[in-house]
């Protein structure tokens, strides 16, 4: 999977967001080297189960976050370290980062800086609320960027009488997924036109162009939409089934009047169709509380699987609600190879996510997330040009660190 071949990634993200977005331009085929410290290790490095001793290279999370990257170990507090970066910027083609607005023109790394010397870059700077505003330096992390974006206002299991519902680290992936789309764009504007581009990009933004229908309601008809659970305004029925079995449900959807006829024979329930509360697309909306609850006596009787199997036959939209079990072990998703084993030197044999996509003619193996500072001698010998001995007496200033 070469499509990002030749593209070379300086990657100063942390956490999700950011390190999602470079791991991305990774699986298209860019080179990707991240800055890290054991000064300020990445958050994620330290989120480790408690039954093991602890060790920086042993978070399954980071390794998940930041496949087939390459680590570097420089110490951004140092003047030398700094230069370092200036030297490994100016051999790539993106910059990513997702530190608070200002850390970066802090240390002379922001755009402005960067162009100076490396005029075609091009900077995505990822952050909760964009680089300008009057919120523009609030921390949050993915459960207060879904609160901005107002995602997790209109989420939640029980309707406008619940709490609402806090989105998690899904957020990150998404919007980190999201910010990659203008880093694109913007390699394709170079090739035509030699320039580099900034890309500011404010994760709650992106989360609410994600629900934009429900902004515009409210400008144009001053409609403030609630949380509906798994309500929905024109689809019913459309809601999450229970299935025989713990904790087993099924989601199912149903779109048209003719979806609807098949159903009910599918089945065996064909009067409903001739009943005065389903017998058109409004009355089972206005009725639908009575409907899911006749749903259920039928689901609740069969798995998951067989409900799916059975539906799905007949043209129905009908999926189980995957746990991670199921998700690890569904037959179908192991034939597409999105979850693969790979062995890690220090976390022993896991299983790591694979390429959310498929490219004609390749089927890439992914390779593990890199071990902390493992490829400093890559980096400023080779790539860098550095002799060993400036690399031993930085090491020794704690400037490689």
């Amino acid at each position: 999977m070469d499509c990002l071949s030749g593209i070379r990634v300086t990657d100063f993200s942390w956490v999700g967001a950011g390190a999602y977005c470079a791991l991305l331009s990774r699986f298209l085929g860019a080179e990707v080297i991240k800055i890290e410290s054991r000064h300020r290790p990445d958050v994620t490095r330290l989120i480790q189960p408690k039954d093991r001793p602890f060790d920086l290279n042993g978070s399954a999370l980071f390794n998940e976050m930041n496949l087939g990257k390459r680590s570097v170990t420089i110490n951004l507090s140092r003047p030398e370290g700094i230069e370092l970066s200036k030297k490994l910027i100016s051999m790539s083609d993106i910059v990513v980062e997702n530190f608070r607005p200002g850390v970066m023109r802090k240390l002379e790394l922001d755009y402005p800086s960067i162009v100076k010397f490396k005029p075609d870059i091009i900077m995505v700077s990822y952050s909760l609320s964009g680089q300008s505003g009057p919120e523009a330096n609030y921390l949050g992390y993915a459960p207060i960027a879904g609160a901005l974006s107002g995602l997790s206002h209109l989420s939640g299991y029980n309707g406008p009488d619940e709490l609402p519902s806090p989105v998690g680290g899904e957020f990150d992936l998404i919007t980190g997924a999201a910010a990659l789309i203008p880093v694109l764009a913007a390699l394709y504007n170079r090739q035509n036109t030699g320039k580099g581009q900034y890309i500011d990009f404010s994760s709650r933004e992106a989360g609410t162009s994600f629900i934009g229908e429900t902004v515009l309601d409210y400008a144009m008809n001053s409609r403030d939409q609630v949380r509906c659970a798994n309500r929905n305004d024109m689809i019913v029925p459309n809601n999450c089934y229970r299935c025989k079995g713990e904790d087993m449900w099924i989601s199912i959807a149903i779109f048209t009047d003719d979806e609807w006829r098949r159903f009910c024979y599918i089945i065996a329930h064909p009067q409903w169709l001739n009943d005065e509360r389903f017998c058109d697309a409004y009355k089972r909306w206005a009725n639908q509380e009575e409907l899911d609850k006749l749903i259920e006596e039928w689901t609740a009787e069969q798995t998951d699987y067989e409900v799916m199997n059975v539906l799905q036959k007949g043209g129905i939209a009908a999926i189980p609600s995957f746990n991670t079990k199921q998700l690890s072990t569904d037959p179908h998703l192991r034939e597409r190879g999105i979850v693969q084993q790979i062995e890690h030197p220090v976390i022993g044999k896991i299983g790591v996510l694979g390429v959310p996509w498929k490219l004609s003619g390749t089927r890439p193996s992914i390779p593990r997330g890199p071990l902390l500072g493992e490829d400093n001698q890559y980096v400023f010998h080779h790539l860098l040009g550095m002799s060993k001995d400036e690399i031993r007496h930085l090491e020794e200033s704690k400037v490689i660190y």
